[in-house]
C-alpha cells in the first residue's frame, strides 16, 4: 500500500512539473530564446516572435501549455459578424459567428465567460487575420517583419509587394512590372535581330 502511495505521488509531481513552465522572476532565469514574462518564461511576447499568420497568445493562463507561445489563426475565411466587446465574452452568443480565438473561464460572471486570446478582423462576412487597409506596422521580434496585405494575411516587409492580391491595392505596381517584361523582349529580340540582320 505503501508502494502504491508514492509511486501515485511520484507521477502526480512528474504530471504537475511537466504542466508548469519555468517560474522566473528575472530574465536571466531563462534561456536564450525566451522571455521572461508575467512571472514565466515564454517563447513570445509579441506577434513578431511568431510565425506569419501566427499570433502570440498572453492571455491564455488558465491553460499554460499556450500562455507565452505562438498559436495558429485557425478561422481564416471563416464566415463571420461584426460584434462588439461585450458580445464577444458573452458565451451565450453563437461561437461559430465570431471572428477570434477564445476560451471558457467559468470562474467569470455570466454573459463574460469567454475570453479572447486573439481577435481578427470580420471583412466582407469573412474571418481574417488583419485588417490589409490599417494594419501596415511591424514590430519588433523574433521573427521577419511583417505587414497586413490583401485579403487579410501577414507578409514580410519585402515580400509584400509579391503577395497573391496585392493588385487590389495598388494595380499600378503589377502594370508597370508587365511593362517591364514587355519592354526588355522586344529590346532582346531587337538587338538579336541586330546581330543577324547583317
Amino acid at each position: 500500500m505503501l508502494i502504491k502511495t508514492v509511486l501515485l505521488a511520484v507521477i502526480l509531481l512528474v504530471a504537475v512539473a511537466t504542466a508548469n513552465k519555468n517560474i522566473c522572476t528575472f530574465q536571466y532565469e531563462c534561456g536564450a530564446n525566451s522571455y521572461c514574462h508575467g512571472g514565466y518564461c515564454v517563447d513570445c511576447i509579441s506577434n513578431n516572435d511568431c510565425g506569419l499568420n501566427q499570433f502570440c497568445n498572453l492571455v491564455n493562463t488558465i491553460d499554460l501549455n499556450k500562455y507565452g507561445s505562438c498559436q495558429d489563426f485557425p478561422y481564416d475565411n471563416a464566415k463571420c459578424i461584426v460584434l462588439g466587446t461585450t458580445d464577444l465574452a458573452d458565451e451565450r452568443v453563437d461561437n461559430s459567428t465570431k471572428c477570434a480565438v477564445q476560451y471558457y473561464d467559468s470562474n467569470l460572471a455570466v454573459g463574460s465567460r469567454m475570453v479572447t486570446e486573439f481577435q481578427g478582423t470580420c471583412t466582407n462576412g469573412r474571418c481574417r487575420q488583419c485588417l490589409y487597409n490599417n494594419d501596415g506596422s511591424s514590430q519588433q521580434g523574433k521573427g521577419s517583419q511583417r505587414t497586413c496585405v490583401f485579403p487579410g494575411k501577414y507578409a514580410t516587409i519585402h515580400s509584400a509587394e509579391w503577395a497573391p492580391g496585392r493588385y487590389y491595392e495598388s494595380p499600378i505596381h503589377v502594370w508597370l512590372a508587365i511593362l517591364f517584361c514587355l519592354t526588355a523582349i522586344i529590346t532582346i529580340f531587337h538587338f538579336l535581330g541586330f546581330l543577324f540582320h547583317k
